[in-house]
């Protein structure tokens, strides 16, 4: 990758440098795809700094930046030779999916990780508030909430008659 900045920085995407006792160890990348999916890539650690968690702490530090900033997915393209890696995105929470057509000529499988069940909100009223004005405040708060980040919305769901309920 021999223009990080104008090919993942100034698209809106993330480079992460990892160090171990002031030295580099490790770096990945989170590329936009879309406003609302990224993929994880160049996730490296250096060989005398493999085996520190270094790896794994990168990619806890792009799934935590996911979620606050509002990203429902992170993807990613790896090969299947690559048994710790595999292991790492396993452990973090990718699971495997169809491999599409890609550029990548090396990449024999595709990871994804749904950020959105990840992300809780929590509205909290004063309880000193009247019944109705609490009622009243949170109905605003939550719709106006859903309404700016739809995406943040769950799945309808079923309740045990079989009634539909929308996505909270």
């Amino acid at each position: 990758l021999s223009h990080p900045e104008e090919y993942i920085l100034d698209r809106g995407g993330y480079i992460f440098i990892a160090l171990y006792k002031n030295h580099v160890s490790g770096t990945c990348a989170l590329i936009k795809s879309d406003n609302l999916n990224f993929e994880l890539a160049k996730m490296a650690v250096s060989t005398e700094h493999q085996g520190k968690g270094i790896g794994w702490a990168l990619g806890l530090h792009c799934i935590e930046l996911a979620k606050t900033k509002a990203i429902r997915k992170i993807e990613l393209l790896s090969n299947t030779t690559l048994t710790p890696a595999i292991q790492l995105y396993k452990k973090l929470g990718f699971s495997e999916v169809p491999l599409p057509q890609t550029k990548y000529k090396r990449a024999n499988i595709k990871m994804e990780l749904d950020i959105q069940p990840m992300v809780k909100a929590v509205v909290v009223i004063a309880e000193d508030l009247p019944v109705a004005l609490a009622i009243n405040a949170a109905a605003l708060v939550t719709s106006t909430f859903g309404n700016q980040l739809t995406h943040l919305i769950g799945n309808n769901v079923l309740d045990h008659s079989g009634l539909s309920h929308s996505g909270l």
